[in-house]
């Protein structure tokens, strides 16, 4: 078995520059390296992260409240030390709600140009049909003694609405 000696003074300046708010807990659940220095005052009250990371187990998240704030949080113990990192459900929900507010406009300007489109694409091609009924308005006309002629249907497209008119 190979042992390696890492200073506490090492560690603590590796977890100054992590994200977020970690700590490691000793085997007598205090903890001992910080993020935030405040949490090395053994006053400090870990409870609530320790019996969250009870409930729900190493790598689970979990949520638990702190001075009325709702915080996050992921541990996982490693050998006899217990690793967590922390940090205000505030925080961690804000880019997650400007993320879905942009996510919703985007899909909204997506709806009202394909509804756009589709309009354009649909007009397009049932355009022939106004013809059609003006020509057979114009030929009924003609059957009532109404116009003593009929218009021809001019609807020149290779498509049904094209070989209606020319049936016509």
């Amino acid at each position: 078995m190979i042992g390696v000696d890492i200073p506490i003074a090492d560690l603590q300046k590796d977890f100054e520059n992590k994200p977020g708010n970690s700590f490691l807990f000793n085997q007598n659940e205090k903890v001992f390296v910080a993020k935030n220095k405040q949490l090395l005052d053994p006053s400090v009250d870990h409870s609530p992260v320790i019996n969250a990371h009870k409930q729900n187990g190493d790598y689970k998240f979990f949520e638990y409240g702190l001075k009325g704030q709702e915080r996050l949080g992921i541990c996982a113990n490693i050998y006899d030390y217990r690793v967590c990192s922390t940090e205000s459900a505030e925080i961690i929900n804000k880019p997650i709600m400007q993320i879905a507010l942009t996510q919703a406009i985007v899909v909204i300007i997506m709806i009202v140009l394909s509804i756009a489109v589709l309009y354009f694409i649909v007009s397009r091609y049932l355009s022939p049909l106004e013809k059609i009924q003006t020509g057979l308005n114009s030929f009924f006309d003609f059957i009532n003694h109404k116009t003593k002629d009929s218009a021809m249907i001019d609807v020149k497209s290779n498509d049904e609405f094209g070989a209606m008119a020319k049936a016509i």
